[in-house]
């Protein structure tokens, strides 16, 4: 059986059913095949011993099962849907990726401004403090765009703009919302006014 089929078998939320200790070997190493896979990966580096002394398979399985666990104990939303609600934002994002797409782009864009903003202040001082206002206003402004229309949508949208958005994660934060930074700096910009 493929991960495909093993995958669309499961009837709880997966990541919450999944017990990577019991997992068989089988599926483990199926997964990290599709590392294997990858065009970038050249023959030579799959059995490189890595500096822990493990080789770069054992390595991904184990990225693999850390990362299983991690969402598992997580207070983010997103990891604990149902399959249902998976389908739902799936089905969403199906139906409007035309619109997702053209909206989200505006987004990433503003955002991709402000973090230059942010991180160089020679950059920013090319700017008045008014026009760099607009730019994170333009930003928010898109943000909420995209959110009235996905919640407009009913549940699956919501659902969507949720997962996206409004759940993010990296390995330092496990849930924040995405236009989060740039409120903050917005507010560093006019707390003094």
């Amino acid at each position: 059986m493929s991960i495909i089929g093993f995958l669309k078998k499961r009837k709880s939320n997966f990541i919450e059913s999944i017990d990577v200790n019991k997992m068989p070997k089988k599926k483990l190493d199926e997964i990290a095949n599709i590392a294997f896979n990858s065009e970038d990966l050249i023959n030579e580096d799959r059995n490189n011993i890595m500096a822990d002394g493990r080789t770069l398979e054992q390595t991904i399985k184990d990225s693999y099962k850390n990362a299983i666990k991690s969402e598992q104990e997580s207070s983010n939303p997103k990891f604990h849907r149902t399959p249902k609600e998976q389908q739902l934002s799936f089905d969403f994002f199906e139906q409007h990726a035309t619109n997702l797409k053209k909206m989200e782009e505006i987004i990433y864009d503003y955002d991709e401004e402000v973090v230059k903003l942010k991180k160089s202040k020679n950059y920013a001082s090319k700017f008045s403090k008014e026009h760099i206002v607009e730019i994170c206003n333009k930003e928010i402004d898109a943000y909420n765009t995209l959110k009235r229309f996905c919640y407009d949508k009913g549940k699956s949208g919501e659902l969507y703009f949720q997962n996206m958005w409004e759940y993010c994660h990296y390995d330092w934060n496990d849930c924040f919302e995405f236009i989060e930074l740039t409120r903050k700096y917005l507010y560093s910009l006019t707390e003094s006014d």
